[in-house]
């Protein structure tokens, strides 16, 4: 727990550096979410200058050098060069040593990051079908039995109206929709098949 009295200071020193010190491969940066011939691109918020370009995702090596402190974003491209993403307008300032991580998903990808391990992926994509179709616009009738509802009284078969209507499912197998009418054509009661 934070003692509430604690205070942290910040202190800038204007310093000099010496570009002859430094060193090849001075900072890294982990790249999430890029496939293995994607390229992604640190790219200059001031003049859009392309800095770095790595391909495929994982920890990457670099050289900050005259880079320190520069403000960037990244693009991220398939193979062929076509944009797929990018941070803007979230920019990043390049330091020395470890620069963090970069979350470069797009579309789909974005929720399946988000599950932690591959049963888990694999039960969202699996359970995807059912829960679409298991959901209840109304209660007590799931959307697919919704649908079949919709399907008989709209291209399904009629007999017994006005008074009696009966609609039929589409395969003509067995009463979708059945009811009473009043002379009006008013439906008065209603009963659904499954």
């Amino acid at each position: 727990q934070t003692n509430p009295f604690t205070r942290f200071n910040q202190i800038s020193l204007p310093t000099n550096v010496d570009p002859s010190l430094w060193a090849v491969g001075d900072a890294t940066i982990t790249l999430q979410g890029p496939n293995p011939t994607d390229v992604t691109r640190v790219i200059r918020v001031s003049d859009n200058t392309v800095l770095y370009s790595f391909t495929g995702a994982g920890e990457k090596a670099f050289t900050v050098g005259a880079n320190f402190d520069v403000a960037c974003y990244f693009r991220r491209e398939d193979a062929g060069g076509t944009v797929l993403m990018r941070t803007l307008p979230a920019t990043q300032r390049l330091n020395f040593g470890n620069n963090g991580v970069v979350s470069l998903f797009y579309g789909a990808e974005v929720q399946l990051a988000q599950a932690s391990d591959l049963a888990t992926i694999l039960a969202l994509v699996g359970a995807l079908p059912a829960d679409v179709h298991d959901r209840a616009l109304e209660t007590g009738f799931s959307l697919a039995r919704e649908i079949r509802i919709i399907a008989a009284a709209v291209a399904g078969k009629v007999t017994g109206a006005p008074g009696a209507p009966v609609f039929r499912n589409l395969s003509d197998s067995s009463d979708q929709i059945t009811g009473t009418a009043d002379p009006l054509g008013n439906r008065t009661t209603a009963g659904y098949g499954s």
